[in-house]
This record gives structure tokens, C-alpha cells and sequence, in this order.
């Protein structure tokens, strides 16, 4: 049986209360996901800016989704694995941009770099270099 319709109300808005982590944000003048969003707007790219934003903002609401349930430690097990990903996901994304923008004509400088970054991405460099 499903939850009754306030109860799912009621959920929501305790997830989204304190939800995030600025005093000054207002949830009257913008949208969760829109502040989160902006938190990558140093990225200078409108899509991973929204997509990062949104990981952001799935891992935190799943925090509090936690929390609202009370679960138990084991019943937490998932939620912690997932918001494990969601992070190492966001700090990848942000590395990368940032090796792109910042290291890449030294990248490009170095002979075979780009052939042993495929092999490595396709894991077909073990014992070749």
C-alpha cells in the first residue's frame, strides 16, 4: 500500500527543509535544483553545471530521506553506496574539467599520452607500458 498523498507531502518538505547548506538561500525565490546548479557555475559549462547539480542535490536529498525514515544501519547501507557514487562522480567530473582547462596543452606535449589515456579507459594498458 502506498503512502497517503500528506504523507508524501510531509516527507518532501522535511527533505527539502535545510536541504542547503546556505543561510541566505530562500526557497520562495529559487529552486533547489537552480542553487545547486550554480554552486559549479566556476565550471563555466551550463551542462555539467546542471548535471553536477543535480547529483548534488539527488545525494543530499537522499540523506535526508534517510534521516525522515529513521532507517537502521543496515537499511542505510544503500543509500550511503549510492551518495558514495554520486560524490566520486562530482569529484571526477570537476577533476577532469579541471585537467582539461588547466593541463591540457601539457597533456598534448607529452608523446603517446592520448594513446595510454584509451588504453586505459578501455583497461587494455595492464602490462603495456
Amino acid at each position: 500500500m502506498a503512502l497517503s498523498k500528506d504523507t508524501i507531502t510531509d516527507v518532501i518538505k522535511f527533505c527539502n527543509r535545510d536541504l542547503i547548506p546556505d543561510q541566505s538561500f530562500n526557497p520562495d525565490k529559487q529552486y533547489h535544483s537552480d542553487w545547486f546548479a550554480a554552486y559549479f557555475s566556476f565550471l563555466s559549462d551550463h551542462t555539467v553545471e546542471t548535471q553536477l547539480g543535480d547529483a548534488f542535490y539527488q545525494a543530499r536529498f537522499m540523506y535526508k530521506l534517510m534521516n525522515a525514515l529513521n532507517l537502521p544501519l543496515a537499511k542505510q547501507k544503500g543509500i550511503v553506496k549510492f551518495q558514495i557514487v554520486q560524490y566520486a562522480s562530482i569529484c571526477e567530473a570537476v577533476l577532469d574539467m579541471a585537467i582539461v582547462k588547466y593541463f591540457k596543452e601539457d597533456a598534448e606535449k607529452v608523446p603517446d599520452l592520448q594513446k595510454k589515456l584509451e588504453d586505459y579507459e578501455k583497461d587494455d594498458w595492464k602490462g603495456k607500458y
